[in-house]
């Protein structure tokens, strides 16, 4: 019977042991499972926090998109001052015509002057 009763507190002691392990091991499952939601936590916040800057800058380049001009109202534009300008030259080049004849005129009027001087002076 001693046997038994030994047998059986070895039992007791042994089972008292592996619960003892037990609960430390359930502390140590409980506190890693709160480490790991406040880790999961502080990464879902960084991922947020990360989406939304890319939000932010996906935002704000549209926005620079849209401000952008295509090169259909480019070469519209383009080609409109293209034809102003044409347009001016020629205005330019008719206003321009007559006096420049008169230019020539005065220019040729005062060459002639000045050899007509030459000359007198040179027999003077």
């Amino acid at each position: 019977m001693n046997g038994e009763t030994h047998s059986n507190s070895d039992i007791y002691n042994r089972i008292n042991a592996l619960e003892k392990e037990n609960a430390v091991l359930k502390e140590r499952l409980e506190a890693h499972m709160i480490y790991t939601e406040k880790a999961l936590a502080k990464t879902e916040d960084q991922l947020n926090t990360r989406l939304e800057s890319m939000n932010q800058f996906r935002d704000q380049l549209r926005d620079q998109s849209k401000q952008f001009l295509n090169t259909s109202t480019y070469d519209a534009n383009h080609k409109l001052l293209e034809t102003k300008i044409e347009e001016k030259y020629k205005l330019l080049e008719t206003k321009i015509e007559p006096i420049q004849k008169y230019i020539y005129l005065g220019i040729g009027g005062l060459t002639i002057i000045n050899v007509a001087i030459g000359i007198i002076l040179h027999f003077l």
